[in-house]
């Protein structure tokens, strides 16, 4: 049985605090969610080398130069990565924000969820 305390929270706080289950794993999750959308807006500054420059040889193992290697044109993996994330994260908040802004207004949303009726 999930005890909740009494901390003068909202009910559906407190309710979601429940539903959570283990506040350290959600909190988790969120901190590496964050982590990696913090790196991926950073990577002109974190990319040791722009995604598109030949900056060694082919297949070059991962040394000092290059932390991942190179593939197979000699583009730095690590800058290949980081700058992923960027397209990644992109196609998620181009694929999550119609729905988001379109929910409220045809009355999908957590309150209505909440109270039983779904419409969608």
């Amino acid at each position: 049985m999930i005890r909740l305390r009494a901390t003068g929270a909202p009910p559906w706080l407190a309710r979601a605090r429940a539903a959570a289950g283990s506040r350290r794993l959600a909190l988790l999750a969120a901190g590496v969610l964050v982590a990696l959308t913090l790196v991926a807006l950073a990577a002109p500054v974190l990319a040791p080398y722009p995604p598109t420059l030949r900056s060694g040889a082919p297949f070059a193992a991962p040394s000092a130069a290059h932390l991942l290697g190179t593939d197979d044109v000699g583009h730095d993996l690590l800058a290949e990565l980081i700058y992923g994330g960027r397209v990644s994260l992109r196609v998620g908040v181009s694929a999550a924000w119609p729905r988001r802004c379109s929910a409220p207004p045809s009355g999908c949303s957590p309150a209505t969820h909440e109270a039983g009726w779904t419409p969608c």
